[in-house]
């Protein structure tokens, strides 16, 4: 029996590895995070599941600039050329007046003819179905903005821009009715001044989101009850979803299952991120993940929507501070995701989502490479995926000293090992590390040292899949 000054901590303890992150200063060179992971709720519990990993569909073909479906194919764009992802054919887009840019699309408008846009031109693709390629057409109408804000959207047969131009920064211009190589003069909505500059147009629902750096209007087809015309603007303001948080970034909008994501600011600069889910709008950031986007400079800034394995994932890459953060919609939780590439972790180099040839499809920001998801496929393109956890700090009630006499892990029995080591001086430096192999029911480490204070570090990169619930301790409390 221990003796009053060495006493067993009843019941045993846990620590969890499922914890959010918490950075301290929006470096995350501290605190807890979840790395290339996710949670689920399983029968025993909260666990630790590692991310689907991907393979490469087209090889590097230069820098990264946009996906689209057309006619039965699918298309990636590099280097302002669309090339079919399956018969290779090429079709350089023609008179672009700025090179490198994103390309926004609206895929089969009608079936058999994408619209792609920058933000200095418009395109019409007609893509042929046998792979061979397809035509271009241009926009040339001298209504059409010289510079539109990212996004483009069709609502009942009119496309529709946020025009960027100086003097009309905001207004959003139309097209005729399914034409979208002419644009009538008086098809347009002026801004509202007050909602500030220009910053992006996407659709959510029915509804068209007019996106500014001050705020956020929505619009409808006012006239598609009484037929529309070519005279004037179809559009007229929803009255009650309209709101003064911003815009902070154009490329940070995802629509994803019937959800729009965004990253806001207001006019005192804080940025959150933001859930449209019908006409309300929602916070979805915690105080420790708006530390990180308040940290950005925003110049590049990639995001993608990507439901896959029961799991909706909205994500964000900050370039700059070469940080992606993803957004579980089931578990309302933040996790950090990255990439290993020629050796170095970075960044997840995931960006402009497709869902083409039954795939779930990206380009890579690393190489220009367009890569599939694939549950059962357990690295990146041939690299190790690095899962991390980091857990919070446990003291368990007491700062007095506890002795470790066994630490085990209860998660799913595979072929695969993960490391193990810890911090006692607030994840300054870390030491301890154990292998421990997952295979056997009961993945033990034996009598793992005192602290006052500790958190846990888990890292797995091994070819394999991973389920991890928590962390069991036999403690013992010493007597100062």
């Amino acid at each position: 029996m221990p003796s009053q000054a060495q006493q067993a901590i009843q019941p045993q303890q846990t620590f969890s590895l499922c914890h959010p992150i918490a950075s301290r200063d929006g470096t995350l060179s501290k605190d807890s995070r979840m790395v290339n992971c996710f949670i689920e709720q399983t029968e025993n519990g909260m666990a630790l599941v590692k991310r689907p990993g991907t393979s490469t569909v087209i090889t590097p073909s230069g820098a990264a600039q946009g996906t689209f479906n057309c006619n039965g194919r699918s298309y990636a764009i590099n280097g302002d050329v669309v090339r079919d992802i399956v018969s290779g054919t090429t079709v350089a887009i023609p008179s672009v007046t700025m090179a490198g840019q994103h390309y926004y699309n609206l895929d089969d408008v009608p079936y058999g003819t994408t619209l792609i846009k920058s933000a200095s031109g418009l395109w019409k693709f007609a893509g042929n179905s046998d792979g061979s390629g397809g035509t271009f057409t241009k926009v040339t109408d001298s209504n059409y903005p010289s510079a539109t804000a990212p996004g483009i959207c069709e609502l009942d047969g009119i496309i529709y821009v946020m025009d960027a131009t100086s003097g009309f920064s905001g207004n959003i211009r139309g097209s005729a009715i399914d034409d979208p190589t002419t644009w009538p003069a008086l098809n347009f909505i002026q801004a509202d001044f007050t909602l500030g500059t220009a910053a992006g147009l996407y659709r959510h629902l029915n509804y068209l989101v007019a996106y500014y750096n001050k705020g956020v209007q929505m619009y409808y087809d006012a006239n598609a009850a009484n037929g529309n015309t070519d005279e004037g603007t179809q559009l007229g303001p929803v009255t009650n979803a309209s709101w003064t948080s911003g815009l902070a970034q154009g490329d940070s909008v995802v629509e994803m299952t019937d959800l729009s994501f965004f990253l806001a600011q207001d006019s005192k600069r804080g940025r959150v991120f933001i859930m449209i889910n019908g006409l309300q709008m929602q916070v979805i950031s915690t105080p420790f993940i708006e530390k990180i986007a308040n940290r950005s400079n925003l110049s590049q800034v990639y995001s993608f929507g990507l439901r896959i394995v029961g799991h909706s994932f909205y994500g964000i890459t900050f370039a700059d501070l070469g940080i992606t953060l993803v957004y579980d919609v089931a578990s309302n939780q933040w996790q950090q995701w990255t990439s290993v590439v020629n050796g170095v972790e970075q960044a997840f180099v995931g960006c402009y989502y497709l869902n083409g040839q039954n795939m779930d499809l990206m380009q890579s920001t690393a190489d220009g490479s367009l890569f599939q998801f694939q549950p059962a496929t357990y690295q990146d393109q041939g690299n190790n995926i690095n899962v991390t956890a980091i857990t919070a700090i446990y003291d368990y009630g007491t700062i007095n000293y506890k002795r470790i006499a066994s630490l085990f892990l209860l998660g799913d029995n595979a072929a695969t090992n993960i490391t193990l080591d810890f911090s006692d001086d607030d994840y300054n430096t870390w030491k301890g590390a154990k292998v421990i192999s997952c295979l056997p029911t009961r993945k033990l480490i034996q009598r793992a040292g005192r602290f006052r204070r500790r958190a846990y570090r888990m890292v797995h990169t091994d070819n394999a899949p991973l389920r991890l619930v928590d962390g069991k301790l036999d403690v013992t409390l010493l007597s100062s």
